[in-house]
């Protein structure tokens, strides 16, 4: 009986020791599986942003062209080049002046543009979790709209209608986040509502500009 024990025993630990060697072999095998999927991943967003890149680098170079007054490729190319290297040139004058003075900084004002909104946005979605929002959500178009609206109103230069809207554009947003944190303690649903509110507040405010302005010249409807 004390033999038949001692056997039963170790083939209990046996067991036992097979099972955790199972377990670890599983653990092991999943974390691998697991790793994987995270390298596919990485390799499904480096070629978007690849084929992307590749992409505006294509549209770059074929905005200078494109327009009334006609650039050849190679011209841009040259043109481009001289103000980096000393190349000189057969074009006329006022090819320069079209690819230097106009088409560049639009093309570059561009790009900034489309990568602010492009931040933002992105900013937004993982901040909501939600790829549907929109810049009103926290009142910023209305609040910069509002500020450029009053900039424009009191017959301001520019640049201070520029600074203005991005400034009456952070003022709506704090205002929402200040609702959000003190009404609602952090809660989204509340920041969201707080938002709506200024949103509206300062899309009154417009309308409250627009009625005092001129319509023919400051601010046509």
């Amino acid at each position: 009986m004390g033999v038949a024990r001692l056997r039963c025993r170790d083939t209990h630990s046996s067991a036992t020791t097979g099972i955790s060697r199972v377990t670890h072999a599983d653990v092991v095998t999943r974390t691998g599986q697991r790793r994987d999927p995270q390298r596919q991943r990485a390799t499904r967003v480096r070629r978007p942003v690849l084929w992307l890149s590749l992409l505006l680098l294509a549209l770059v170079v074929a905005s200078f062209p494109v327009g009334q007054y006609w650039v050849p490729p190679y011209a841009v190319l040259e043109i481009l080049g001289s103000h980096v290297f000393p190349i000189g040139g057969h074009w006329p004058p006022t090819m320069d002046t079209v690819v230097m003075q106009v088409r560049l900084p639009r093309i570059l004002g561009a790009l900034a543009i489309g990568a602010a909104l492009s931040g933002s946005g992105a900013a937004y979605q993982s901040m909501f979790r939600n790829p549907l929002v929109s810049p009103g959500i926290l009142g910023v178009a209305s609040g910069a709209g509002f500020g450029a609206a009053l900039a424009i109103l009191l017959h301001l230069p520019w640049a201070v209608v520029q600074l203005m809207a991005f400034g009456f554009g952070l003022l709506a947003t704090s205002i929402a986040f200040v609702i959000g944190r003190v009404l609602g303690s952090g809660s989204l649903v509340v920041l969201v509502l707080g938002g709506m509110v200024v949103s509206a507040l300062f899309g009154a405010f417009i309308s409250l500009t627009q009625y005092f302005a001129n319509p023919n010249d400051t601010l046509p409807e």
